[in-house]
Protein backbone atom coordinates (compact mmCIF):
# COMPACT_ATOMS: atom_id res chain seq x y z
CA UNK A 1 0.00 0.00 0.00
CA UNK A 2 3.11 1.96 0.76
CA UNK A 3 4.63 1.46 -2.85
CA UNK A 4 0.75 2.49 -4.59
CA UNK A 5 0.65 5.75 -2.85
CA UNK A 6 3.60 6.96 -0.70
CA UNK A 7 5.87 7.15 -3.49
CA UNK A 8 4.22 9.05 -6.14
CA UNK A 9 2.82 11.18 -3.43
CA UNK A 10 6.80 11.76 -2.35
CA UNK A 11 7.59 12.29 -5.93
CA UNK A 12 4.83 14.76 -6.66
CA UNK A 13 5.71 16.73 -3.21
CA UNK A 14 9.42 16.86 -4.18
CA UNK A 15 8.28 18.42 -7.54
CA UNK A 16 6.15 21.03 -5.79
CA UNK A 17 8.67 22.30 -3.35
CA UNK A 18 11.25 21.88 -6.64
CA UNK A 19 9.57 24.28 -8.98
CA UNK A 20 8.72 21.26 -10.60
CA UNK A 21 5.52 22.44 -10.93
CA UNK A 22 6.45 25.33 -12.93
CA UNK A 23 8.20 22.71 -15.61
CA UNK A 24 5.07 20.54 -15.88
CA UNK A 25 2.96 23.87 -17.04
CA UNK A 26 5.68 25.18 -19.35
CA UNK A 27 5.63 21.39 -21.30
CA UNK A 28 1.81 21.64 -21.31
CA UNK A 29 2.36 25.26 -23.21
CA UNK A 30 4.83 24.26 -25.41
CA UNK A 31 2.94 21.15 -26.77
CA UNK A 32 0.05 23.54 -27.29
CA UNK A 33 2.12 26.19 -28.83
CA UNK A 34 3.51 23.77 -31.01
CA UNK A 35 0.30 22.08 -32.13
CA UNK A 36 -1.26 25.15 -32.93
CA UNK A 37 1.72 26.98 -34.69
CA UNK A 38 2.28 23.76 -36.79
CA UNK A 39 -1.08 23.86 -37.79
CA UNK A 40 -1.25 27.46 -39.05
CA UNK A 41 3.11 27.74 -40.16
CA UNK A 42 3.81 24.53 -40.91
CA UNK A 43 6.48 22.23 -39.01
CA UNK A 44 9.22 24.06 -39.40
CA UNK A 45 7.77 27.64 -38.68
CA UNK A 46 5.95 25.97 -36.23
CA UNK A 47 8.45 24.97 -34.21
CA UNK A 48 10.69 27.65 -34.58
CA UNK A 49 7.64 30.16 -33.14
CA UNK A 50 7.18 27.70 -30.30
CA UNK A 51 10.64 28.04 -28.79
CA UNK A 52 12.20 30.67 -30.53
CA UNK A 53 10.41 32.70 -27.45
CA UNK A 54 9.68 35.80 -29.22
CA UNK A 55 5.91 34.49 -29.43
CA UNK A 56 5.27 33.78 -25.92
CA UNK A 57 1.24 32.42 -25.59
CA UNK A 58 -0.41 33.41 -22.73
CA UNK A 59 0.20 30.47 -20.30
CA UNK A 60 3.63 31.37 -20.96
CA UNK A 61 3.44 34.81 -19.74
CA UNK A 62 1.78 33.79 -16.89
CA UNK A 63 3.80 31.10 -16.07
CA UNK A 64 6.71 33.47 -15.88
CA UNK A 65 5.07 35.89 -13.51
CA UNK A 66 4.40 33.30 -11.27
CA UNK A 67 7.78 31.78 -11.38
CA UNK A 68 8.88 35.56 -10.58
CA UNK A 69 6.51 35.52 -7.44
CA UNK A 70 7.58 32.59 -6.07
CA UNK A 71 11.13 33.94 -6.46
CA UNK A 72 10.17 36.87 -5.03
CA UNK A 73 8.65 35.31 -1.76
CA UNK A 74 10.98 32.56 -1.10
CA UNK A 75 12.47 33.10 2.43
CA UNK A 76 15.14 30.70 1.68
CA UNK A 77 17.83 31.19 -1.24
CA UNK A 78 20.18 29.07 -1.80
CA UNK A 79 24.10 30.33 -3.42
CA UNK A 80 25.03 28.78 -6.68
CA UNK A 81 28.51 26.89 -5.97
CA UNK A 82 31.30 27.88 -7.95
Amino acid sequence: MLRRFGIPLVVAAMLAVGGGHWAVLQVVAWAGMAVSYTQTFGLGEGLSRTFGGENPCGLCLKIEEGRGKDDRQSPVRVAASV
